[in-house]
């Protein structure tokens, strides 16, 4: 990792001549939040449920505590769903029974749907309004667009509508941040502005510096630095329970909180159970509950998922690096029985065994589809040219997911070959 000593500048609000957030929401032109903002302002008294769907990472799990903690404080009935990893990606196909058993009026999906036009589909077959809050790249395949258009409000920078200058300001978020700015443009005092010194808005400021700290979104973008900045020092004055917890327990002697010590020492715990045991929706509990005590003893669980994955990540990456092929061009590529939920933390591991970028595969299954993770410079580009033999491939820029049948490993590997080839010509 490059540039911790320049964070400290870089996240310095009050180097900023004004809040960006603040100019944002002053005169909102994003077409889809406004929609959103029509649908979920006001509970109607026929319905006043909502279902909350989100992901199992990091990012998921935190932009759902925000949008489910601002639409509780709104006065809607909310129910919170989060999605499982052995169910693969979507919300529709897995959740769709579980949902409806509370017969919500709108559907919010938090960090995915954009490319799940099935999954959506199906809660717009039955009269649902859907919200998605995404910041996903539509993938070559995405059709989420022949979905009626009045029945959803896709909250994605990354799609091609037509929403204004607001919509442009917003690439680089991720689902945390969007629904930090969601939250306000919802429930903002005049302004747009959450009061500084209410409870609500210091959980949504510090829930979203933890989601777009542990989805490695791009600092340089003046709205996700206020982000951080703003989530740091709330943090200091006044941490949540559960966070507070994941300070304490740290091994880390310097707990000087900051968006390296965030990196390393809370958000790995909020991934540790949904991808050790596929039991997110702890993580999501010890933020959303209103019982301190139990959200304490959530973070303890979290925290000892997460000390287990640590301990076993690192004895698989010391064996993988044995067995890694490395390329000149800094790439390296391993195939191993490592156990599913490890794949992305064993990839970022290997990086320091001078990588650019690492790509790992399970074969720990019989399945004759694997599931893959990759980490480093551009990887989510580097992996493009070979789309069209995955199965599915997304994620963010230097940190990605992919699946890919058992039958083309070779093919991977030998992409994998040329393209060092093509480097070193």
């Amino acid at each position: 990792m490059e540039g911790w000593n320049c964070w400290s500048c870089l996240l310095d609000t009050g180097s900023l001549m004004n809040n960006p957030i603040t100019d944002l929401l002053a005169g909102f032109r994003y077409r889809e939040m406004r929609v959103a903002k029509e649908w979920l302002l006001v509970p109607p008294p026929s319905n006043p449920h909502v279902a909350v769907i989100g992901d199992y990472d990091c990012d998921g799990i935190c932009s759902s505590a925000i949008i489910i903690r601002t639409l509780e404080t709104i006065g809607w009935r909310v129910t919170e769903h989060v999605a499982r990893r052995a169910s693969g990606y979507g919300s529709g196909s897995s959740l769709f029974d579980e949902v409806m058993q509370s017969d919500p009026s709108v559907v919010v999906v938090c960090d995915m749907g954009t490319n799940d036009f099935e999954g959506v589909k199906r809660f717009v077959d039955y009269g649902k309004r859907v919200v998605i809050i995404d910041h996903h790249l539509p993938d070559s395949l995405c059709t989420i667009h022949k979905v009626p258009h009045h029945m959803v409000s896709l909250i994605n920078p990354l799609t091609d509508n037509k929403s204004g200058h607001s919509k442009e300001k917003l690439v680089g978020l991720c689902s945390s941040g969007l629904a930090r700015i969601l939250s306000e443009y919802l429930v903002g005092t005049e302004g747009g502005r959450l009061c500084e010194e209410d409870e609500f808005a210091s959980f949504i400021r510090q829930i979203a510096c933890i989601g777009t700290v542990g989805d490695m979104a791009d600092i340089t973008n003046e709205i996700n630095a206020t982000i951080i900045a703003e989530g740091i020092e709330a943090i200091k004055n006044a941490a949540h329970p559960a966070v507070s917890t994941m300070i304490s327990s740290s091994f880390d002697k310097n707990k000087t909180i900051d968006y390296r010590f965030l990196a390393f020492n809370v958000c790995p715990v909020i991934n540790a159970p949904g991808k050790i045991y596929d039991d997110a929706y702890s993580s999501l509990a010890m933020f959303i509950k209103l019982d301190k005590g139990f959200c304490v003893e959530c973070a303890k669980y979290c925290i000892r998922c997460n000390n287990w994955r640590k301990g076993e990540s690192e004895r698989c990456a010391r064996k993988a690096e044995v067995n890694m092929v490395k390329f000149a061009d800094g790439t390296g590529i391993i195939y191993g029985e490592f156990p599913i939920g490890l794949v992305g933390s064993i990839a970022n591991r290997l990086l320091k065994f001078n990588l650019d970028r690492c790509i790992c595969v399970t074969t720990a299954t019989y399945d004759s589809v694997l599931k893959g993770s990759a980490r480093g410079e551009n990887v989510l580009e580097y992996l493009e040219g070979f789309r069209d033999s995955l199965v599915r491939l997304g994620g963010h820029k230097n940190a990605c997911g992919f699946t890919i049948e058992r039958i083309r490993l070779q093919n991977l590997y030998d992409y994998v070959r040329m393209k060092d080839i093509q480097v070193k010509e």
